[in-house]
């Protein structure tokens, strides 16, 4: 069965210092902002995906940095929007922390597509 956050291909796991404001939960798709600390993955550009968080952080009330978060990349599954079969081996870019499209505008690159279903792409994350 697939679901927003299946890993289909092993990665490695890392850590990363989390953003000011932010709140992140397991199996969001996350990325690191141009100041190379960790937010949820949000459709804007300057952004560099770099997998699914395995755990939780809250750092809504912290500064950058205050809290840590672990991550792991790899293939993973994402709803999509508009990806055909076709599709196989293109870049996929951020809708929202659960969906992928091929669209790049005000947008940031996710990974490759490796994989199309129905309504659910897999997608490599290689930061």
């Amino acid at each position: 069965m697939n679901r927003v956050g299946n890993q289909k291909v092993d990665g490695i796991m890392m850590n990363a210092p989390v953003a000011a404001g932010e709140l992140i939960e397991k199996t969001n798709m996350v990325a690191l902002n141009a100041s190379g600390y960790l937010e949820k993955a949000t459709k804007k550009e300057g952004l560099t995906v770099v997998g699914i968080a395995t755990g939780n952080a809250d750092n809504r009330m912290g500064s950058d940095g205050d809290e840590v978060v672990s991550f792991k990349s790899g293939g993973f599954v994402f709803k999509q929007e508009g990806i055909n079969p076709t599709d196989l081996m293109k870049t996929a870019y951020i809708e929202d922390t659960e969906t992928v499209t091929t669209s790049s505008a005000g947008s940031s690159a996710v990974g490759k597509i490796i994989e199309v279903e129905d309504t659910y792409v897999t997608v490599l994350i290689q930061p």
